[in-house]
């Protein structure tokens, strides 16, 4: 018999420190200097990225490292959406904490029951959640990437906290 406490575990891997730091506000000079922004150790961790039109091809296993190239900027790109992603509710905070804000630690999620995933049309691939600190508070998101058809891939961003999901909705209504 399944228990519906083991469908989801919600359970943290712990990953290093990390110390990334980026400002609340993207400005066009700091888009310039980080557009090709690889992703921080502990992103995407032991995940394996990779279209399916990559894997369904024999000549590829020729070509490994361009195909490892391809992986690790899938990587690096979502990471930057999800950074990207962040930094549109830390902005709204950034009256109240005008510093840098700090990347200090992604804890990998434990996977859920796969049998969960077969009632999503995009599944999940990795679920973390992000440790920043904000002027000395700690701000945590959780960070899901889920995969889109057969060779796209997507994040989400979810806060943690009631005071940046309200600032999630006064970024996006602001348009």
């Amino acid at each position: 018999m399944i228990k519906l406490s083991n469908l989801y575990k919600d359970e943290e891997i712990p990953t290093k420190v990390i110390g990334f730091s980026f400002p609340a506000y993207r400005s066009a000079e700091w888009l310039e200097r980080h557009r090709l922004m690889s992703a921080v150790p502990g992103c995407l961790v032991n995940v394996a990225i990779e279209p399916k039109s990559l894997g369904s091809y024999a000549y590829v296993r020729a070509y490994e490292l361009k195909a490892e190239k391809v992986r690790a900027e899938i990587r690096d790109a979502l990471f930057r959406q999800a950074l990207f992603k962040v930094q549109n509710i830390e902005v709204v905070a950034s009256k109240k904490c005008p510093n840098d804000r700090v990347l200090l630690q992604i804890t990998k999620k434990a996977r859920r029951w796969p049998a969960v995933d077969l009632l999503r049309k995009n599944a999940l691939i990795s679920e973390e959640v992000w440790h920043l600190d904000r002027c000395g508070s700690i701000q945590r998101y959780k960070v899901r990437y889920y995969r889109e058809g057969d060779d796209g891939f997507r994040c989400k961003v979810y806060p943690t906290s009631l005071e940046n999901f309200l600032n999630f909705i006064r970024y996006y209504l602001s348009f």
